[in-house]
């Protein structure tokens, strides 16, 4: 999977928040140190729903592509018993007008 600038953003912005939060406890601010740990769920939160939607788009993409695919089979199988029933109508051409 490649990352890209919007999760490179993403990780930079969780770290510095990380890293204010660990300062605001080592200096004993807990209420900063709170804030800064609910940004970082937040920010948690964030990623997981934009997660959840790639793989919503992923697994719709793929739904969508299995159906292509079962309608692409089911014209290669129209066409497959198409050429077999003109190559014996064919046949039974050629075997008529052998006959004759």
């Amino acid at each position: 999977m490649k990352i890209n600038r919007k999760d490179l953003l993403v990780i930079g912005i969780a770290g510095v928040v990380a890293l204010a939060a660990l300062a605001s406890i080592l200096a004993d601010l807990w209420r900063f140190a709170a804030a800064f740990l609910v940004a970082l769920q937040v920010i948690g939160l964030a990623v997981a729903l934009d997660v959840h939607r790639r793989l919503r788009n992923s697994a719709d993409a793929q739904v969508e592509a299995a159906s292509v695919l079962s309608r692409l089979e089911d014209a290669a199988t129209n066409v497959s018993l198409r050429v077999v029933t003109e190559a014996q109508a064919t046949q039974r051409a050629i075997e008529g007008l052998r006959q004759e």
